[in-house]
């Protein structure tokens, strides 16, 4: 090693470029890396806001997560681990002060090389020849301002970028904070947050219905804030939907399904809540009950001696029973009743 042929003082310029270089590098990283997490970051609250999916289903916030943390692993990698791996010996230091300043020539990477030996036995190099070389290297390199090497407009360019995105994320979160901060929580914590709304819908008696063949079904909607002037009933999976109006002015919607024949299914949306649309509420519609067996037995007043009912089929038409005599109706139905009344010409018959 010949280490003595370039100065201290040398060397230590070219140890203070390479550190400027590094941090040059870093710094313009680290200010693309505020740039795209805080450019995906509004992407992600955009999409958010605008399909605003169900918090309790994690999988499309993950989706939103996973696109913030892989850009920034992206940018981590392509602006900061890739710049900073790139080789910066003496050698590459000194070929960027050479083209800096022309009036090194190649004098000053030579002597490095000589001061490793790597001249030592080359025919025609002579021991004086490299004195004389590292001593020119050393007079002209020693005013010179290696630090004016550092070309650091693209590091304010990058900086100032950073800063206006930042303020825009710092603007915007003030400005909107009851809209950034569930979504923050959805995405970053996972949490089951909803946005704010104007309108809320809720349908009353819910959120699924029973109801007996053919018969008609009401449901209410009551509206809570801004009550819009209707609202729109949708039915999934058929592409139909019809308006409803708000009843007498209030904050009532009244939904009439005539006639349910078949099991659906619907969601109700008005003003800005579309939450209904998460769950639609299911229409199951239920046989009405038949009877499989009608027995009548009539039991005959005392005084006729007769203490054995009579058992009389339903389809016999007639019932014949004397004066003082009681019917018993018995009958069975195909599912299992709460309760049951007897209609005597019309009019439910009392005990």
């Amino acid at each position: 090693m010949r280490d003595d042929l370039v100065q201290s003082e040398v060397r230590g310029k070219l140890a203070k470029l390479r550190s400027a270089l590094r941090r040059l590098l870093a710094g313009e990283g680290a200010a693309r890396l505020v740039t795209a997490v805080v450019g995906l970051s509004l992407a992600t609250f955009a999409v958010d806001w605008w399909f605003r999916p169900d918090p309790s289903d994690v999988g499309p916030h993950l989706f939103l997560l996973a696109v913030i943390a892989g850009g920034a692993a992206w940018t981590i990698w392509r602006g900061l681990i890739v710049p900073l791996r790139v080789p910066m010996d003496d050698d590459e230091m000194a070929l960027l002060a050479e083209n800096r300043y022309r009036q090194l020539g190649d004098r000053l990477v030579s002597v490095l090389q000589y001061s490793r030996g790597a001249a030592r036995g080359e025919e025609g190099v002579s021991e004086a020849m490299i004195r004389a070389t590292a001593d020119q290297a050393n007079r002209i390199a020693g005013p010179l301002d290696f630090r004016a090497i550092v070309e650091r407009r693209g590091l304010w360019r990058s900086v100032r970028v950073a800063l206006a995105s930042a303020m825009l994320m710092a603007g915007l979160s003030v400005w909107q904070y009851r809209l950034v901060r569930p979504w923050f929580l959805r995405t970053f914590a996972l949490a089951e947050v909803d946005y704010p709304q104007d309108t809320y819908l809720s349908v009353r008696s819910g959120p699924d219905f029973h109801v007996v063949r053919g018969s008609d079904l009401r449901v209410i909607v009551e509206a809570s804030g801004q009550a819009p002037a209707e609202i729109t009933v949708h039915f999934p999976g058929t592409g139909q939907s019809q308006q409803v109006r708000r009843a007498d002015g209030g904050t009532r919607y009244e939904l009439v399904f005539q006639a349910v024949a078949e099991p659906l299914e619907f969601y109700v949306t008005g003003g800005d809540d579309a939450q209904d649309r998460r769950r639609p509420h299911r229409v199951t519609v239920i046989d009405p009950p038949e009877l499989e067996a009608v027995e009548f037995v009539v039991v005959y007043p005392r005084h006729m001696n007769r203490a054995e009912p009579q058992p009389i089929p339903s389809g016999s038409g007639l019932i014949p029973a004397p004066i003082g005599s009681t019917v018993q109706v018995w009958a069975c139905a195909n599912k299992t009743l709460r309760s049951a009344e007897i209609l005597l010409d019309g009019k439910p018959l009392r005990r």
